[in-house]
């Protein structure tokens, strides 16, 4: 791999806790087929409306996704091309979660006989938790 991030046009798009969702709309605005905007489910309202405010279209939709939980049938049994998570370790008792999370990502893309998604991760390093993370 040559380490540089993948083209988006065309491709299915999953954000994880997306907060305002500001990845999601970017790899919308790059041409992503679809975007699966996942969050607790008290913020998916906001999230609606600023996909909404932003024209996205059926292109862009939401979705309840708790870490501490199994994956829901509709992540789990989608086709995921990238998954994005940008700023997502600032509590430590939500590693481990993050990560199975991915984990179970790539085994329900095995378990389909596709390739894993392509994981992308991106965070600030504040009172060193991405240290941590890391």
């Amino acid at each position: 791999s040559s380490g540089e991030a993948p083209a988006l046009a065309g491709r299915a798009v999953l954000e994880l806790g997306a907060g305002c969702g500001l990845a999601g709309f970017a790899a919308w605005a790059a041409g992503a087929r679809s975007v699966c905007l996942t969050e607790v489910p008290e913020n998916l309202p906001r999230l609606a409306e600023l996909a909404s405010i932003n024209g996205c279209g059926p292109a862009v939709f939401t979705a309840a996704l708790d870490w501490t939980r199994p994956l829901p049938p509709e992540i789990s049994t989608s086709r995921w091309d990238v998954v994005l998570a940008t700023d997502c370790v600032f509590w430590p008792g939500l590693f481990a979660p993050l990560l199975r999370t991915i984990g179970s990502l790539c085994d329900a893309a095995a378990a389909r006989g596709e390739p894993p998604p392509r994981v992308l991760l991106a965070m600030a390093d504040r009172l060193g938790r991405a240290q941590q993370f890391a």
